[in-house]
């Protein structure tokens, strides 16, 4: 365990590989029996691919930047976007399970956030939807 504050936070995601199921820098930062909590980047001007779990809530901590978080009903076909919120350093949220989330950097700086997650949630229960809809 490294100490957790917003210095160590960006030291370990700057040395993140990139995600490519979802397009951006994440790095573990602790688990414990149930839950990990993660570190990610979003580049400025881009967007992680909309994706839901099918299990627990995921908690999010925005540690630095703003952007626009996306949340959404899976269809066959499409996702019906139900809400979209601005998000900035030190906000706090949760996206309950199966609903679609996309987070996009709107801003010239990195966002960097903080998740929390059941330990399944980066292997088999994510599911990246490759359709947008409207």
């Amino acid at each position: 365990m490294f100490p957790i504050n917003k210095e160590s936070i960006l030291k370990k995601i700057k040395t993140a590989k990139l995600d490519p199921a979802v397009g951006i820098q994440i790095s573990l930062l602790w688990e414990d029996l149930d839950q990990s909590y993660y570190g990610a980047s979003i580049s400025p001007h881009k967007n992680i691919a909309a994706h839901f779990h099918n299990s627990g809530d995921e908690l999010y901590f925005v540690v630095n930047g703003n952007g626009v978080m996306r949340l959404g009903i899976p269809t066959e076909s499409i996702v019906d976007w139900k809400q979209e919120f601005d998000v900035c350093g030190g906000d706090i949220f949760s996206v309950p399970p199966k609903t679609v989330h996309q987070s996009m950097n709107r801003s010239d700086d990195n966002l960097i956030v903080i998740f929390g997650c059941n330990k399944n949630h980066l292997g088999n229960d994510r599911i990246v939807v490759d359709y947008l809809g409207d």
